[in-house]
């Protein structure tokens, strides 16, 4: 068994002392003995802060030095410090000391003890800050709400879940942690899109709060390939009896943006950022839009059958369409928590994504014989069909027409063919 004496922690510099030293604790990299010689290390860099004198005919030559961190060979990162007044040179060794002191009592001691924290520790500690609460996100379920400086519900438990794919690197000190170890797992873990970039994303914040607080130097989450198979948009878009079966439940909040998605076409976003100054329901239509040039600002003649829904939420006095009963917008995460929770009623949890109600209504209406150029004016698609967004009257008119060919309700229990979205 390796004893570390206490003259071991002061080595003299003799060069052949020193590479022998290393070599010898290198050595130890798998003995019980290594966590007692690691932090016996820290102390001794610790300690071993300095106070420099800078050549020359100065009038501030003094300046404090401290370990921040340390290379990939186990030296030491030392830097310049200031005092709490922001100042790093001084006319006195003594105000250089007192710097360091200072430094160290506020400073110095919380990097030293995060230098070895482990892959656990760290998202343990960065957790407990940006995570709600087991506590939290129990009433945020229940009651859609967000906690300030907090992640959402959705964005968390996704976050959370990737961090149980890294359960290998757990005991792995963070700093020691390379691209390819992080990279590996990532390979080879099979899923969905999204859980392959929950991953990632988790990585790359796991860094910048190592980062900010001088655990590592250098992180690798902005440089993770991440691969998974991409969809062939051949999943089942909604059938009549589906869109039937959400009819019944028309009233509900879901049920009702369900049904608004399918008669118009529209992102899921949109809808959420839908302003009622966009709105006229004396001519039953809005302009909406968000993601590309083409789908920006375009128009959208309200279907008759969704027009009494669109009443029931439509209030002038609100920014949005859809408001909680805390005045707050429906967020994305709200409304997913509560669209997984009404699928599931359904049944269909597992059948579909709320981006098919857009593949539906662009099939239906090709299946109606819908003019090109209507449709993509309506989907905001960009094509040749398109032409310049210009509305006029008639322009008006065909869209309404081409709203109005959608007849989900007297074709139950037929399918729809997939086609692009």
């Amino acid at each position: 068994m390796f004893h570390l004496r206490d003259d071991t922690l002061y080595p003299r510099t003799q060069p052949l002392e020193v590479i022998t030293f290393v070599l010898y604790t290198k050595a130890l990299i798998f003995s019980s003995d290594l966590q007692n010689y690691i932090e016996k290390m820290e102390v001794f860099y610790y300690e071993k802060s300095t106070i420099v004198k800078l050549k020359g005919n100065r009038r501030k030559p003094w300046f404090a030095k401290a370990t921040v961190g340390y290379k990939e060979n186990g030296q030491p990162i030392q830097k310049a410090v200031c005092n709490e007044k922001g100042e790093k040179y001084f006319e006195s060794r003594p105000e250089a000391e007192e710097t360091l002191i200072w430094w160290n009592k506020n400073h110095g001691n919380l990097n030293v003890n995060k230098l070895t924290y482990t892959f656990k520790q760290l998202f343990d500690e960065w957790s407990e800050i940006f995570i709600p609460t087991k506590e939290e996100r129990k009433r945020m379920r229940k009651t859609h709400e967000t906690i300030k400086g907090k992640l959402g519900l959705s964005n968390s438990m996704g976050l959370l879940a990737a961090a149980k794919k890294f359960k290998s690197l757990y005991n792995r000190k963070y700093s020691s942690i390379k691209k390819n170890d992080f990279q590996q797992i990532i390979y080879s873990t099979d899923g969905k899109k999204t859980k392959i970039v929950d991953m990632r994303n988790l990585i790359m914040k796991l860094d910048d709060y190592a980062l900010g607080e001088d655990i590592i130097i250098k992180g690798y989450g902005s440089l993770l390939e991440v691969e998974y198979e991409e969809s062939d948009g051949q999943r089942a878009p909604y059938t009549y009896d589906t869109i039937e079966r959400i009819w019944q439940h028309e009233g509900e909040l879901i049920a009702d943006i369900q049904l608004i998605l399918l008669y118009t076409g529209m992102r899921i976003e949109e809808l959420l950022f839908l302003d009622t100054a966009s709105i006229n329901m004396e001519d039953e239509y809005w302009i909406c839009g968000l993601k590309t040039e083409a789908g920006k600002n375009r128009l959208i003649p309200l279907h008759h059958e969704i027009v009494p829904i669109v009443k029931r939420y439509f209030n002038k006095d609100n920014k949005y369409l859809f408001m909680m009963n805390n005045g707050e917008r429906l967020y994305y995460d709200k409304y997913r928590i509560m669209y997984v929770e009404f699928m599931d009623n359904l049944h269909l949890k597992d059948d579909y994504t709320t981006h098919e109600t857009r593949y539906t209504f662009r099939s239906e209406l090709d299946r109606m014989g819908a003019d090109d150029r209507c449709m993509d004016l309506l989907m905001g698609h960009q094509s040749g069909n398109a032409g310049n967004k210009v509305y006029n009257q008639k322009t008006f008119e065909e869209l309404k027409a081409t709203i109005e060919l959608i007849n989900y309700r007297k074709k139950k229990h037929e399918k729809i063919t997939y086609l692009r979205a």
